[in-house]
C-alpha cells in the first residue's frame, strides 16, 4: 500500500499576522491611524478615544500601538474590558506603563465599580505622564457611563470615529492579510468572497484564515472551485 502524503500543519496565525500600522488599511480612517501612531510614539494628544461599529479596526490599532511603543522601548499594555478583573487587580502596575490601551470599554458602561477602576487608572496615568488609548462602539457621551467623572474625562479626550472600509478597501485588506500569512489570493477569488459571504471584516478575515489553513492541509491553490467547496462544508 502506498503511504498517503502527510498533510502540512499550518503555523498558528498569531505567529504570522500580528496587527501593525503597516498592515492596517486605513481607507477613510487615515486621521485616526495617524493620531494613534503619534500617541504610540509619545507625541500628540495624551488621551485618545476611538469609536465605531464592530469590524472597523479599533482592536487592530490598539494592538499596533502597543507593538510600536514596545519597539521604541516604551512599556505598553493592551487590556480588554472583557476581562475587567484583570484591570482592577493590576491597576497600580499598569500605571507605570508609557501607554495603556483599553479595548471594548462599552462592556463596563453602567458598572460603577468597574468604571471607578478605569477612572483611577486614568488619574494614575495622568500623574505619571502615561498615554491612554481607549476604544468602544459608542462615543463617550453615548456609551452610558454611570460615573460622571469618567465620562467627562473621556469626552475631553481626542475622540475619533472609525468608519467601515469601502469595497476597494476590503479588497486591499484581504490581499494584505493573504500576503502576510503567506499565500496568493486572486482578484477573482476576492470578488467571489465579497459577493457570497458576510462582508464585515472580522468575518472575512476569519474566512480567509480558514481558506489558508485548508490550502496548506490539502495542498491546493485558493481557486474559486476550491473556495466554493470549502464554503459548502462550513
Amino acid at each position: 500500500m502506498t503511504p498517503s502524503t502527510p498533510k502540512q500543519i499550518p503555523l498558528p496565525l498569531g505567529l504570522r499576522n500580528e496587527p501593525s500600522f503597516t498592515n492596517f488599511i486605513s481607507g477613510p480612517n487615515r486621521e485616526a491611524a495617524t493620531a494613534v501612531e503619534g500617541l504610540a510614539g509619545g507625541v500628540g494628544d495624551r488621551v485618545l478615544y476611538l469609536w465605531g461599529e464592530h469590524g472597523t479596526g479599533k482592536s487592530h490599532l490598539l494592538r499596533a500601538a502597543c507593538q510600536r511603543a514596545t519597539q521604541q522601548d516604551r512599556a505598553a499594555i493592551y487590556l480588554s474590558c472583557r476581562m475587567p478583573d484583570l484591570i482592577e487587580k493590576n491597576r497600580d502596575e499598569y500605571a507605570h506603563a508609557a501607554l495603556v490601551c483599553i479595548d471594548d470599554i462599552d462592556i463596563l458602561a453602567g458598572n460603577r465599580e468597574k468604571e471607578t477602576g478605569i477612572f483611577h487608572l486614568y488619574n494614575l496615568l495622568e500623574t505619571k505622564g502615561g498615554g491612554l488609548l481607549v476604544a468602544g462602539v459608542k462615543t463617550p457621551t453615548g456609551a452610558g457611563f454611570s460615573l460622571r467623572d469618567l465620562g467627562s474625562r473621556l469626552t475631553a479626550a481626542l475622540v475619533l470615529r472609525l468608519h467601515p472600509l469601502d469595497e476597494d478597501g476590503k479588497r486591499r485588506a484581504l490581499q494584505c492579510r493573504a500576503r502576510e500569512i503567506g499565500f496568493t489570493l486572486s482578484d477573482e477569488v476576492i470578488n467571489f468572497l465579497l459577493r457570497r459571504c458576510n462582508r464585515d471584516m472580522p468575518s472575512l478575515f476569519s474566512l480567509l484564515d480558514r481558506i489558508d489553513e485548508a490550502t496548506l492541509v490539502e495542498k491546493r491553490r485558493a481557486t474559486i472551485p476550491f473556495v466554493r467547496e470549502l464554503l459548502e462544508q462550513m
